[in-house]
């Protein structure tokens, strides 16, 4: 029969009550990780604040250890990050479906597709902005031969 003991591991005192860094919750973790046959009681008595970025990390690595670890006295403030942390997330949508222009910023090319899915390649010009004397920013008139000159 394997016997473990318990350990309590007061973060007040070893992080301190505004936990910030992911640095923080690794070193916890590399500790906690080095005890075996142990069971973890991480008390979070008089700890106020939490980062995402910490919360991130302590929830990570708490996931991969394989210790038993139980968590107390965690505060309101402590709970809504863990639910905002593991909370599902949707996925941005970067490009609307619809055809439209795409254009390359670092490029002097853009590519337009039309509703077909037909590609093209067509020059841009590039311009500047001129700052006049009274702090307007005004953009200068281009011609169509500045716009697609030879590069």
């Amino acid at each position: 029969m394997c016997s473990s003991s318990k350990k309590r591991i007061p973060i007040n005192v070893i992080i301190g009550p505004h936990l910030a860094l992911r640095y923080s919750a690794d070193k916890l973790f590399d500790s906690i990780d080095s005890l075996k046959n142990t069971d973890i009681i991480i008390d979070f008595q008089d700890v106020h604040t939490t980062s995402r970025s910490f919360m991130q990390r302590f929830l990570y690595r708490l996931q991969k250890s394989d210790n038993h670890i139980i968590c107390i006295n965690e505060t309101e403030n402590l709970i809504k990050m863990r639910d905002i942390v593991t909370a599902p997330k949707e996925k941005t949508v970067i490009v609307n479906p619809t055809p439209e222009r795409v254009i390359n910023l670092a490029s002097k090319t853009m590519f337009v597709h039309d509703e077909e899915g037909n590609f093209s390649i067509q020059r841009r010009g590039v311009s500047s902005l001129v700052l006049l004397e009274n702090s307007e920013m005004r953009f200068p008139k281009l011609g169509e031969e500045d716009i697609f000159r030879k590069c």
